[in-house]
């Protein structure tokens, strides 16, 4: 991993040192300088950032006795994570949000790093590669994430960490990284399954000894361990225990507004009266809003269990991790993370990063007539132009960004189903 990084870097040294690379090189630093700026001025200036959203609860739950749950009911974050945001605490918002977002670039990179890495490790005979048409496709998504000050990098970090210690066999590592990911923001739970999918029982056992150490034992280092544990509970009795139940979480921040772009919310925005209700206009004559929300609400448990299903069978099929269709099923399992959580805003869409990689590198090295390049190329291009269209509250509230991805997704997963384990690497550049 260490080689990998210092790799990296020296890679973006030679890049930005080229002198056929100048203009590039100062679009993508304006780029990063202009989200960097503006991260700072939401967070100090006019206090209209997320990251002010995770500090002012991380003030409030060391030093004046708060509980994170009880006292910010719009959040749904378990202790440890405040217990993470809180080391940004000592330091002025302006300087806090000026590290926050250098560290989220270079989350950013690592993030691509290792997904390339992987698909190398896996496509040992690759020569051809994409490296900026995928961030370019995502662009608007990563600028989203730093400048709001966003917190879905790490956690998206240490999933791909987890799935390269996966890869090369270190079921400790693959525990810790997870397990981490997963007592810093829940929804990486999901990945549980797909170690068990792949009987990789000891890194699932070390996934669950790691989110245990990090939940309850972590966050006694900031708090009192009797303190810790009340935070747990009502994190539990709120969060978790009616998300695994199959009940509403009972947080503010999962409701069905526009900014919502899960499951839940698309089905309840056009399915029930709500959609007509708060937005009309198409809506009105569009949605076919005559079912009730507990109705939405099994609708929404089948089709998760559904895409569960067809997950599990992908990973059942190609059975071991030592293969080209790896790739495919970590990215289908971060998508899938967007559609089964219950609240998936705008900037959780960053997720769908390692897919674009992978179908970008893929479309790359296969032959234009093949019907699989057809079908990732046009899914692709589809659902992104589908994505592109929700800016602006109304827009939103039409469910772009979900109905965009989950057409990406579908394809994404017959071609990894039906192409993907039988292509032959072009090894020509």
């Amino acid at each position: 991993m260490k080689d990998l990084i210092r790799n990296t870097y020296r890679a973006i040294l030679k890049y930005v040192l080229n002198p056929a690379n100048r203009l590039a090189v100062i679009a993508i630093f304006l780029f990063l300088l202009i989200n960097i700026v503006q991260a700072v001025i939401r967070a100090a200036v006019y206090d209209f950032a997320d990251l002010n959203f995770y500090l002012d609860p991380a003030i409030g739950i060391r030093f004046f006795g708060h509980d994170p749950v009880i006292d910010w009911p719009g959040n749904s974050y378990p202790p440890f994570f405040y217990g993470v945001m809180s080391l940004l605490i000592p330091f002025d918002r302006w300087f806090s949000s000026l590290v926050w977002a250098i560290l989220n670039v270079a989350f950013y990179i690592w993030i691509i790093a290792i997904i390339n890495e992987i698909i190398s490790l896996t496509q040992p005979e690759r020569v051809k590669w994409s490296y900026f048409i995928a961030p370019l496709l995502t662009m608007i998504l990563f600028a989203i994430n730093i400048h709001l000050g966003q917190s879905n990098l790490l956690m998206m970090l240490a999933i791909i960490i987890a799935a390269y210690y996966l890869l090369k066999g270190n079921d400790l590592l693959t525990g810790t990284w997870l397990g981490f990911a997963i007592a810093y923001k829940v929804t990486p739970l999901f990945f549980v399954f797909y170690l068990i999918t792949k009987q990789k029982f000891r890194a699932a056992f070390y996934t669950m000894l790691f989110f245990g150490l990090f939940t309850v034992v972590a966050p006694m280092i900031f708090y009192s361990p009797a303190r810790t544990i009340s935070f747990v509970d009502s994190w539990w009795e709120t969060v978790l225990g009616p998300f695994l139940g199959g009940e509403k979480v009972k947080s503010g921040n999962a409701g069905y507004y526009y900014s919502n772009q899960s499951l839940d919310a698309f089905l309840n925005r056009h399915f029930t009266p709500y959609g007509q209700e708060q937005y009309g206009g198409i809506h009105t004559w569009l949605n076919p809003d005559f079912f009730t929300e507990d109705q939405m609400r099994t609708t929404g448990i089948l089709i998760k269990l559904f895409i569960v299903a067809l997950l599990g069978f992908l990973a059942i099929k190609s059975r071991t991790v030592n293969n080209r269709v790896y790739p495919f099923e970590i990215a289908l399992f971060l998508m899938a993370i967007l559609f089964i959580s219950p609240s998936s805003w705008v900037n959780h869409y960053i997720l769908v990063l390692p897919a674009y990689i992978i179908s970008v590198n893929e479309i790359l090295i296969l032959d234009k007539l093949n019907k699989g390049r057809k079908l990732l190329l046009w899914t692709l291009i589809l659902g992104t132009a589908i994505m592109h269209i929700g800016w602006g509250n109304y827009l939103q509230s039409l469910s772009p960004f979900f109905i965009g991805q989950v057409i990406f997704f579908i394809g994404l997963y017959i071609y990894s189903l039906r192409y993907a384990p039988y292509v032959k690497t072009n090894t020509h550049a």
